[in-house]
């Protein structure tokens, strides 16, 4: 069952009545259009799932990355201030 969500397309049995059956395909069932780069792409909801994941815990490093710097930068202006307060 859990495959079924990976799919773009089922085929089923629809029924007419009581007696005729038809083998159909469901077509974009589980489409979407994303972002990438200048282009939009299908994909499967679990593949945009997955691409969104991956964006996200890109982010999460570049946050990390960049309140590590500000600590670092504060640090510095700090030492300098000291600096001018015991030079003054």
């Amino acid at each position: 069952m859990a495959d079924i969500q990976k799919l773009l397309k089922h085929k089923v049995n629809m029924s007419m009545n009581s007696v005729c059956y038809f083998n159909v395909t469901l077509k974009n069932t589980n489409k979407v259009m994303v972002p990438l780069g200048d282009y939009y792409v299908k994909r499967s909801v679990h593949q945009a799932q997955e691409m969104a994941n991956r964006m996200l815990q890109a982010m999460d490093k570049d946050v990390e990355k960049k309140k590590e710097k500000d600590i670092e930068k504060e640090k510095e202006n700090e030492e300098q201030f000291r600096e001018i307060v015991e030079y003054g």
